[in-house]
């Protein structure tokens, strides 16, 4: 009979539009785009740097450890840090900037640095 109703409950309508809900609020759609976009962009930055290891002759899975970790401040890493080639201690360090300003100040900065004072 609990099974019954919890079907019952879930089903709508086909044209039925469902706002998505944190804490009993309703999201706005910007607030939607702006979340998305966050978690996209933090994704990215964590498999570029990840590729950028990877070609720096460190194995998948601990590129992607190291990656995350360093995005997230983590500060564990699954290979000695200071066995790596200089480019990828600065990649590191980079990444771990980023994480800690949040992705879109530090795309600011890059661009920054990239057109100069202009």
């Amino acid at each position: 009979l609990l099974n019954l109703r919890q079907q019952h409950f879930f089903k709508l309508p086909a044209g039925a539009v469902q706002p998505i809900k944190v804490n009993g609020k309703a999201m706005s759609q910007e607030q939607l785009a702006e979340s998305g976009s966050f978690i996209f962009l933090y994704g990215a930055v964590v498999l570029a740097a990840s590729a950028a290891l990877m070609a720096a002759d460190m194995k998948s899975m601990d590129a992607f450890f190291s990656a995350a970790s360093a995005m997230g401040n983590v500060g564990l890493s699954t290979v000695q840090v200071g066995a790596l080639p200089a480019l990828g201690k600065w990649l590191l360090v980079f990444v771990m900037y980023v994480g800690r300003i949040e992705i879109l100040p530090g795309l600011v900065l890059v661009k920054f640095i990239k057109d100069g004072f202009a």
